[in-house]
C-alpha cells in the first residue's frame, strides 16, 4: 500500500517527502501505543504477542520509508520516463 501511494503521489505531483514524513510520524505514534499495551500491568501474553507482530510490521515499514526517501529521486526519474 505504501509503495502504491508513493507512486501515485509522484504521478500526480504530490510532495512525496511530506507524505513519507507524515507516514513515519503516524507509524511512530502507533509504535508507542503498542509498546504501552505490551508493558501495561494487565497485558496478557496474547496482547504482548499481537503487539510484537504489529511492531515488527511497523518497523519494516519504517525501514522501507527510510530507504525509499533516500532513493526518491531515482524512483521519480524512472517513473517519469
Amino acid at each position: 500500500t505504501l509503495f502504491a501511494k508513493v507512486v501515485v503521489a509522484l504521478l500526480v505531483g504530490t510532495s512525496v517527502p511530506d507524505y513519507l514524513q507524515a507516514q513515519r510520524a503516524a507509524h511512530l505514534t502507533r509504535m508507542r501505543e503498542l509498546t504501552a499495551i505490551k508493558t501495561a500491568s494487565a497485558a496478557t501474553m496474547t496482547d504482548v504477542i499481537a503487539a510484537d507482530y504489529a511492531l515488527a510490521h511497523l518497523d519494516a515499514d519504517l525501514r522501507w520509508i527510510e530507504l525509499t526517501s533516500q532513493r526518491l529521486d531515482l524512483l521519480r526519474q524512472e517513473i517519469m520516463q
